[in-house]
C-alpha cells in the first residue's frame, strides 16, 4: 500500500499492536446491580436495549484479551448516554447518543471503574482507545425541512419534549432563545436528504441526531475541553473519532494540535501528561481514499489533522472477495491506493455497523480473510466475539462458556498475532499486489521491508487452483498454511479450496536466469463465439499431456485431446461474460507441471430475453413512514435475460435512491432472490421472511441490498437462519435515472443444470439494517413497515411487492 507520510515518529509503535473493539454493553455483565435503571431501556432479550455489559466485565476479561495476542482495545463511547431516544425504540446503549460528555453512564459504572479499567489495561501493556463524538449529541430537538429556513432556524425548529443535554454548552440548543441562536453551538437542520451534496452531509442532521456547529469558536473550544478531560481523569492512550466524514476537516487542526497553554489541542495536552504517542484516527465513511486523506493531511495553515483513519474501502473489498466470492482482483485497488500514514491506518473485517464475518462466511473464509488481516500493512482491528463465532452484530459475549482460549477460533488469533509480532515486515513493509482474477480464486500479494520479503497467496475458490510460484522455488519456505498439502513446495502450486500460504523469500539464494516458459498462449483480446487459441511449446520440451486452465481453475480445465495442431478453439457460452485469464497448463514428460503466462480475453455474448415476470403489488402492508421511503420497495415490471450461462433480472422499481451513499447504488431496499432449480431439492419457507408461497420450493437464494450480498441454499438454511454461503459472482448495478435494478448471476450457481429452462424464480422487497428485515407494526411507523388495517403483524410475510417467472 502506498503511503504520504506526515505521521510522528512518536506514532511508530502502534503499527506493531493490534486492536480488540469492545461494545461494552454487549461484552461481559460483572456488575447486575447496574443493569436496569427503571426507564425502560433494559432487556437482556432485545438487541436495541440496554443488556448490562460494563467496565467491570472489560476489566475481568482483559487476560483473555492479551492471551488472543491484542495489545490495544477500543471501547464504544462510555459517556451518560440518552437513554429514550423519542425519535425510535432504540435505547442509548452503544454510547453515541450523549447525554453529558463528561460523565459515565451508571449502565457501564463510575468513574473509578474507568480509571481502575485503564490501570490494569496498562500493567499488561495493552493501550485503551475512548471511542468520541464530536458531530453530535442525541436526538432532543428536531427539524421540519418543509419549515426550514437557515436564517430563521427557530421556525422548523421543534422540542421533542425530552429537555437538552446536561452540558452547559450543548443545552443552549432552542433557536427561539436569542442566547442560544447567538451561541450557534448546533447548525438547527433537517435530517441530511441527500448524501452527496456535502453542504448537507457537513451541516445538516443525520438520523435526526442534533448536529453540532463545530465552526463554532464556543462549540470547538467545549469539545477540547470535554476531551481533555478524559484524557486527565483516567489517561487513555487514543481516540477513534465517530461519523468524522459530518464534520469539516479544518476542526481536527485546532482540536487535536492547538498550541494555546490555557486552551490547548488533545495531542499537546496529552504530551503534557506523559503521553507522548497519543493517537488519533477517524472513522471517515466513505470509499473515495481522497475525501478519507483530506481528513489527515495538513491545511492551509500547515497544522496537520488526524493521524489515520478506518480503512472502509478496503473493508469492503476483503468483504467481497472472502464473503462473496468475487473477484480477488478487486483488492488491487486498495493495495495500491494512496494514503496518507498508510502504516498506521485500522484495518477490519467487522464490527458494530455491519454484519458479522461468521454470519456471512464459513470457517474457512473467516480464517482466510484473518489470515489477510494480520498480513496486510495497517494495524488489524478484531471486533469482539469474533474468537466465539458471534453472528449477530451486537450480540453480547456474557456466556462465559464462549470464551475458550483452547477453541479454534481463538487459538487462529493467538497464532496469528504471533506471527505478525515476529515478522517487521509484515507489520512496517511495503505491499505489492502480485496477482489477482476477475473471479474467485487466486490472491496473491507481497510484503517487504528492506531484505524481509513476504508472499501470501490464496484461494477463494471451490475448486483447485493453480498458480505458478516461481522456477526458483528453492528461494522460498513456507511460514504459514492452512493445508498440509501445501508444505511441498512446486514450480505450480495447487492450491486446495479456501486455503492460504504465507512464504518467505530466501534473501541469501541466488537468482537464476530467466527461462523462457514451457508453453505460451495467445489470442483475441475479445470474444462473443469461438475463441481461437493459439499456443507453441519450448523447443526441446516434450509435452505429454496439454490442457486450457480459465482463470486458474485447476479443477476445471479443459484438455486438449491433440496438441500437436497448435490450434484451439474454445466456445465462449461455456464461460460466464466479462473478463477472464487463459492459460495453458503443461505437464511434461518428466512429469513436472508447467504454467504458460496468462492471456486476457473479454467475453461480451449478448443478452436474450428468456421471460417476463408478472409483478404482484402489496395491498395489505404499507413501507415504513419516514419521509425518505418513496417507492423504493415497489416493483413495476421485471425482465429475465440470459448471455451463454449467466441469468440476469432486470427490476423497473418504482423509485432508486442512493442518500445513504450505499456502494452498490442503491438503499431502503432489500431484494430477496429465489430459484427454483428443476431436478434439485428444494424448501417452501423463505428464512427470516415468513413466508411459504405457494408449490414454489427454492434451491438458492439470496438477499442483495446497497451494502453487500447473502446466498444460501436450501439445504443448510432454516425457516430462521440462513445456509453457508454460496459461490459465485452477483453483479448489482442501479440506475436512478432509469429507474432500474438489475442483478447478473454467474454461471456458477447453476452448475450441474443443462441449461436455464424450467427455473423458476420469485423475486421479493422488503428493507432491512445490518442484514436483518425490518420489522412489521399494527400502526403507522417510521422504520417498520406497517399494516393497512391495523391487523397484528402475526402472520403477514416480509415481502413487499414481488415478482415471479418461470423460465420456458
Amino acid at each position: 500500500m502506498a503511503s504520504e507520510s506526515s505521521s510522528s515518529a512518536s506514532l511508530s509503535a502502534w503499527r506493531d499492536r493490534a486492536i480488540y473493539f469492545i461494545l461494552i454493553d454487549r461484552f461481559c455483565n460483572a456488575d447486575k446491580t447496574n443493569d436496569d435503571f427503571g426507564q425502560g431501556e433494559y432487556d437482556p432479550a432485545n438487541d436495541d436495549s440496554f443488556q448490562g455489559g460494563d467496565l467491570k466485565g472489560i476489566i475481568s476479561r482483559l487476560p483473555h484479551i492479551k492471551r488472543l495476542g491484542f495489545s490495544a482495545i477500543w471501547l464504544t463511547p462510555p459517556v451518560h448516554n440518552q437513554w429514550i431516544n423519542p425519535y425510535i425504540g432504540t435505547r442509548g446503549y452503544h454510547g453515541y447518543w450523549a447525554h453529558d460528555f463528561t460523565k459515565i453512564d451508571p449502565h457501564f459504572g463510575t468513574l473509578e471503574d474507568y480509571k481502575a479499567l485503564v490501570a490494569e489495561a496498562h500493567k499488561l501493556d495493552i493501550k485503551v482507545i475512548q471511542d468520541i463524538v464530536v458531530n453530535h449529541t442525541g436526538n432532543y430537538f428536531t427539524v421540519d425541512p418543509k419549515d426550514y429556513d437557515p436564517k430563521h432556524p427557530e421556525r422548523g425548529w421543534k422540542d421533542l419534549g425530552v429537555g437538552a443535554p446536561n452540558d452547559p454548552i450543548f443545552s443552549m440548543n432552542n433557536p427561539n432563545f436569542p442566547e442560544h441562536r447567538k451561541a450557534a453551538v448546533y447548525n438547527f437542520t433537517p435530517n441530511i436528504s441527500d448524501f452527496k451534496d456535502r453542504k448537507q452531509t457537513l451541516t445538516w442532521a443525520m438520523g435526526d441526531l442534533d448536529d453540532i456547529n463545530l465552526d463554532s469558536p464556543l462549540a470547538a473550544a467545549r469539545m477540547r475541553q470535554i476531551y481533555r478531560y478524559w484524557i486527565e481523569s483516567v489517561g487513555v492512550d487514543g481516540f477513534r473519532v465517530d461519523t468524522v466524514y459530518y464534520t469539516p476537516e479544518k476542526f481536527y487542526e485546532d482540536f487535536l494540535h492547538k498550541k494555546d497553554a490555557k486552551d490547548p489541542g488533545i495531542k499537546p495536552f496529552a504530551r503534557r501528561r506523559g503521553i507522548k504517542d497519543f493517537f488519533a484516527f477517524a472513522e471517515v465513511w466513505s470509499y473515495d481514499y481522497k475525501a478519507v486523506n483530506a481528513y489527515l493531511k495538513k491545511g492551509t495553515s500547515g497544522i496537520a489533522r488526524l493521524d489515520s483513519a478506518i480503512d472502509h474501502p478496503l473493508n469492503e473489498a476483503l468483504g467481497q472477495v472472502f464473503y462473496r466470492k468475487s473477484a480477488t482482483d478487486l483488492l488491487r485497488a486498495p493495495i495500491e491506493a494512496k494514503r496518507i500514514n498508510a502504516e498506521l491506518w485500522v484495518n477490519f473485517l467487522d464490527n458494530h455497523d455491519v454484519e458479522r464475518m461468521s454470519s456471512r462466511a464459513a470457517w474457512p473464509a473467516v480464517r482466510q480473510s484473518l489470515a489477510a488481516l494480520y498480513t496486510l500493512p495497517g494495524i488489524p482491528c478484531v471486533y469482539y466475539g469474533t474468537e466465539a463465532g458471534l453472528t449477530r452484530p451486537r450480540q453480547n459475549l456474557f456466556d462465559d462458556a464462549l470464551l475458550d482460549d483452547n477453541s479454534e477460533r481463538a487459538r487462529f488469533l493467538a497464532k496469528l498475532a504471533r506471527f505478525r509480532a515476529e515478522r517487521p515486515a509484515l507489520r512496517r513493509g511495503r505491499c505489492r499486489f502480485e496477482s489477482g482474477s476477475a473471479r474467485c480464486g487466486v490472491l496473491a500479494y507481497s510484503m517487504t521491508l528492506g531484505k524481509e520479503s513476504y508472499l501470501a497467496v490464496f484461494n477463494t475458490a471451490p475448486d483447485r487452483m493453480a498458480f505458478q510460484l516461481d522456477r526458483r522455488r528453492r528461494r522460498f519456505s513456507t511460514q504459514l498454511a492452512s493445508d498440509a498439502s501445501l508444505e511441498n513446495l512446486a514450480d505450480v502450486l495447487i492450491l486446495p479450496p479456501d486455503s492460504f500460504i504465507v512464504l518467505k523469500r530466501d534473501p541469501k539464494a541466488t537468482a537464476a536466469r530467466a527461462e523462457t516458459p514451457v508453453v505460451a498462449l495467445s489470442g483475441p483480446k475479445k470474444s462473443a463465439g469461438a475463441i481461437g487459441l493459439r499456443w507453441s511449446a519450448r523447443g526441446g520440451v516434450e509435452i505429454s499431456e496439454l490442457f486450457v486452465i480459465c482463470d486458474g481453475d485447476f479443477d476445471r480445465m479443459i484438455k486438449i485431446d491433440d496438441p500437436g495442431k497448435g490450434l484451439l478453439n474454445l466456445a465462449s457460452a461455456r464461460l460466464d461474460n466479462g473478463p477472464h485469464s487463459l492459460a495453458l497448463l503443461a505437464k511434461t514428460a518428466g512429469g513436472e507441471l508447467a504454467l504458460s503466462k496468462s492471456w486476457p480475453v473479454v467475453v461480451d455474448n449478448p443478452y436474450k430475453r428468456l421471460a417476463a415476470a408478472a409483478a404482484i403489488q402489496s395491498a395489505d402492508l404499507l413501507p415504513p413512514a419516514e419521509p425518505s421511503y418513496r417507492g423504493q420497495t415497489r416493483i413495476k415490471s421485471a425482465e429475465i435475460q440470459s448471455a451463454g450461462r449467466d441469468l440476469r433480472i432486470r427490476l423497473a422499481m418504482g423509485s432508486v435512491t442512493s442518500e445513504w451513499n450505499p456502494p452498490n447504488g442503491y438503499d431502503h431496499v432489500y431484494f430477496n432472490v429465489f430459484f427454483a432449480l428443476p431436478g434439485r431439492p428444494g424448501k417452501s419457507v423463505l428464512p427470516r421472511l415468513g413466508s411459504a408461497p405457494g408449490d414454489f420450493r427454492y434451491s438458492i437464494g439470496f438477499q442483495l441490498h446497497g451494502w453487500g450480498a447473502r446466498s444460501f441454499s436450501a439445504e443448510d438454511s432454516s425457516d430462521d437462519a440462513y445456509g453457508a454461503p454460496l459461490i459465485g459472482d452477483i453483479e448489482q448495478r442501479a440506475d436512478a435515472k432509469s429507474g432500474t435494478v438489475t442483478f447478473t448471476f454467474s454461471s456458477r450457481f447453476f452448475d450441474g443444470l443443462e441449461n436455464l429452462s424450467r427455473i423458476k424464480i420469485l423475486v421479493g422487497t422488503w428493507d432491512g439494517y445490518l442484514g436483518e428485515p425490518r420489522g412489521i407494526a399494527s400502526a403507522k411507523e417510521d422504520w417498520k413497515f406497517y399494516t393497512v388495517d391495523g391487523s397484528p403483524p402475526a402472520g403477514h410475510a416480509m415481502i413487499f411487492d414481488r415478482a415471479e417467472a418461470v423460465i420456458p
